[in-house]
């Protein structure tokens, strides 16, 4: 669950929106992705892990938000790429802290984030759309970063 700055509803309103877009980006990310663009985000996957490492919890939001960047600029439509990184700048703006939705460990949830990182750019890396967009709907029902009232 995000933690809010005060900005609930902007953050509430970007993320229905991105987790509206997703699909799309996915999909544009599955088709056309690259060496390259797989490279990107695994070298952003090995930062969210450092940061984890460090115990730096903002250093493994500023990631996620790096991570779903690499897979958006991916996508060969413009507005989609436009659009969605400006909600995920409202996102990082906003959300300062990561809160558990459930009773389990935070650095368990992390781990479980980590892997999903992982899975999506090995799937992305097969053109495995069925993966892909599995990972995206446990990406967008887990633990998410928030802000603070």
């Amino acid at each position: 669950m995000l933690a809010l700055d005060g900005k609930e509803s902007v953050v509430a309103g970007a993320l229905r929106m991105r987790s509206a877009l997703d699909p799309l980006t996915i999909e544009d990310a599955v088709m056309f992705s690259s060496a390259a663009d797989i490279a990107k985000m695994r070298e952003e996957i090995a930062r969210m892990r450092a940061a984890m490492k460090a115990g730096v919890v903002r250093g493994l939001l500023r990631g996620n938000w790096r991570f779903q960047a690499c897979v958006a600029h991916v996508s060969p439509n413009a507005m989609l790429r436009t659009v969605f990184l400006s909600l995920l700048d409202i996102l990082e703006q906003h959300a300062v802290a990561l809160r558990p939705s459930t009773n389990q460990p935070t650095m368990d949830l992390l781990e479980e984030r980590m892997d999903l990182y992982v899975r999506m750019a090995y799937a992305l890396e097969a053109r495995d759309r069925v993966s892909a967009f599995h990972i995206m709907s446990e990406h967008n029902t887990g633990t998410q970063p928030a802000s603070l009232p």
